[in-house]
């Protein structure tokens, strides 16, 4: 055999052994999801969010290849998928539940919204519903993403739904999935948690300033202002302090000219609506 007869057949075998080790496959993967910890929450700190970059791969190769692929018969190709995330309580819709317990619901559960996209695409977030696939369709990696993850998951917790909470320790459990591969119907799924923690609160709304008017006597002058005693812990008692600048060591309340000559004394009661009885001084 001549030296040019034994380096093509080298060549041929390289080339028999690269198409060899390719494994032609339907294939589709979503990566790994992290759980979601939001730690704990207070009233003030805002709506919550977080975000992670999964790898979701689609292709027709089940082989770690960077784009371009090696030259393989059929072509390596990136197939389409789209993706979605399912809550795996019984009850449908995104929800964190008060102790994992998925049977309650009002302020004992916390809405989630789920967002998604493709970070190799210009398209921005889609809002998933629960165990539905997103209406775009991606186009996926190979598989380990070689070129860079792929697939974007946001989560968020509203400031609104974390207010009306009651105060403790919620979680729930979901399934993220991807659809797509050569067929367009292989199917890979992923489990993740997630958890936060309301933090006790109270909280006076509503409270406006009072105005008594002209006096022209005889008689006392008198006003009443409602407002909101709030707390997000069920069966919670709570007492109420009010303090003045225009207060003396004796704690009699008075109001004063705005040169602080002279003072008019007043007389503050204060009643919870809910609760039979007078006025307490």
């Amino acid at each position: 055999m001549s030296r040019s007869d034994l380096l093509l057949s080298i060549v041929c075998l390289l080339l028999y052994a690269g198409n060899a080790a390719a494994k032609q496959a339907d294939y589709v993967d979503v990566g790994r999801t992290s759980n979601q910890n939001f730690g704990n929450w207070a009233i003030g700190d805002g709506a919550q969010v977080t975000t992670q970059v999964l790898c979701t791969a689609s292709a027709n190769y089940d082989n770690v290849y960077s784009y371009p692929p090696p030259v393989v018969t059929p072509p390596a190709v990136h197939e389409n998928y789209q993706f979605k995330v399912t809550t795996l309580a019984i009850p449908s819709g995104y929800y964190l539940y008060l102790n994992g317990d998925d049977t309650n619901t009002g302020n004992a559960r916390i809405a989630v919204q789920f967002e998604h996209q493709d970070t190799k695409e210009p398209a921005s977030f889609e809002t998933l519903v629960d165990d539905t696939y997103d209406s775009h369709v991606h186009n996926g990696q190979f598989r380990n993403c070689r070129d860079g993850d792929n697939s974007e998951l946001r989560m968020t917790l509203s400031a609104a739904e974390l207010q009306k909470a009651q105060a403790g320790s919620y979680s729930a459990n979901f399934r993220v999935g991807a659809i797509g591969g050569s067929s367009g119907t292989a199917v890979s799924t992923n489990d993740f948690s997630a958890s936060i923690t309301v933090g006790s609160a109270a909280q006076v709304s509503g409270l406006d300033n009072i105005a008594l008017g002209l006096w022209s006597g005889p008689g006392d002058l008198t006003s009443t202002e409602t407002f909101c005693v709030y707390s997000n812990t069920v069966g919670a008692t709570y007492n109420i302090t009010i303090t003045s600048p225009n207060q003396d060591a004796s704690s009699n309340f008075f109001l004063a000219n705005a040169g602080l000559t002279a003072t008019i004394p007043y007389q503050l009661q204060f009643k919870d609506d809910l609760v039979p009885g007078g006025d307490v001084t």
